[in-house]
């Protein structure tokens, strides 16, 4: 894999030339990072001209990928998690009750209770 050192940082990418291009293009991806397509007559200067001319905005991009988080965790539906509401982050409470028939969730001093017969199974 070739790099190119801007500044103190090295960008890495992946370089495919092709014949019919007569243009460079850059693409930054968040898993196949970057990625560079070069016509066939491209020389290694002119390649380095162009990559220190878009390097800013390659970093960039880069450093806007490095921000996103990966998907959150599923939900358990346990006492004490946290589900967003209206902007804030309130816990869970879960009551067990042979009485109750009918599952049902209410939002009360700051908490979402919930209460759930005994007996329910948890379904995928």
């Amino acid at each position: 894999m070739p790099s190119y050192k801007y500044g103190t940082t090295t960008i890495d990418y992946d370089l495919e030339y092709c014949s019919p291009k007569s243009d460079v293009s850059i693409s930054v991806e968040w898993i196949n990072g970057v990625k560079v397509i070069a016509p066939k007559n491209l020389d290694a200067d002119q390649l380095d001209d162009i990559l220190y001319k878009k390097a800013s905005w390659i970093l960039k991009k880069w450093n806007e990928f490095n921000k996103i988080e990966g998907p959150p965790a599923p939900k358990e539906f346990v006492s004490g998690e946290k589900f967003p509401y209206l902007g804030r982050h309130y816990r869970l409470k879960v009551h067990k009750n042979e009485a109750v028939k009918n599952p049902h969730l209410q939002f009360k001093n700051g908490r979402f209770m919930t209460h759930i017969p005994t007996d329910l199974e948890a379904t995928e």
